[in-house]
């Protein structure tokens, strides 16, 4: 996790797109665990996740 601005990101693992995504903290819903735990992964170099990052916060910067 980290924070930009005054809002908390994580990097986490997307089922749907099945791809590692930065997801902002206040925008995740609370869910009740009811189902199989996950799997746990590697994390990927920090460096395509950093760049990801840099991307999104250059365009806020703007």
């Amino acid at each position: 996790m980290i924070t930009w601005d005054g809002r908390w990101y994580v990097v986490a693992w997307d089922l749907d797109r099945a791809d590692w995504r930065t997801f902002r903290v206040d925008r995740i819903a609370l869910r009740t665990p009811n189902g199989p735990r996950f799997t746990p992964r590697d994390l990927p170099e920090l460096t395509a996740a950093v760049a990801d990052l840099g991307r999104r916060f250059r365009r806020a910067a703007r």
